[in-house]
């Protein structure tokens, strides 16, 4: 695995996922990520030199997440996903409980059906 990701702050974060009922950890895309039924809904990053994590958010979360200093709209994920920022002062409270909200947005979709072509 990659040595950016081996911070403390990431070992912390990965007991909070696996914890979850059903959690698988992962490779994507370079970056650890944390799926339940097959969709990711946390991903450890490094943007712009910075570590963060990425969160599966509601769109009004997104949205009133992305308006403070801690947190970024994650570059992709269709805005879906928010990001936080790990090299500074932690709420590690709230963060624990949006990784959950995360996990339980994700954990309730159900996947497409792929319709068969005839």
């Amino acid at each position: 695995m990659d040595t950016r990701f081996e911070r403390p702050v990431y070992a912390r974060l990965r007991r909070v996922c696996v914890s979850l009922p059903d959690v698988e950890e992962g490779i994507a895309w370079g970056h650890p990520s944390f799926r339940v039924g097959g969709r990711t809904f946390c991903t450890f990053e490094i943007l712009k030199t910075r570590p963060t994590i990425a969160m599966k958010a509601s769109p009004a979360d997104v949205k009133r997440l992305a308006a403070r200093d801690d947190f970024v709209v994650t570059p992709y994920g269709r805005s879906v996903y928010v990001s936080r920022w790990l090299d500074g002062s932690i709420n590690w409270r709230q963060l624990e409980a949006l990784i959950k909200r995360s996990y339980k947005i994700t954990a309730k979709e159900r996947p497409v059906r792929r319709r068969s072509v005839r």
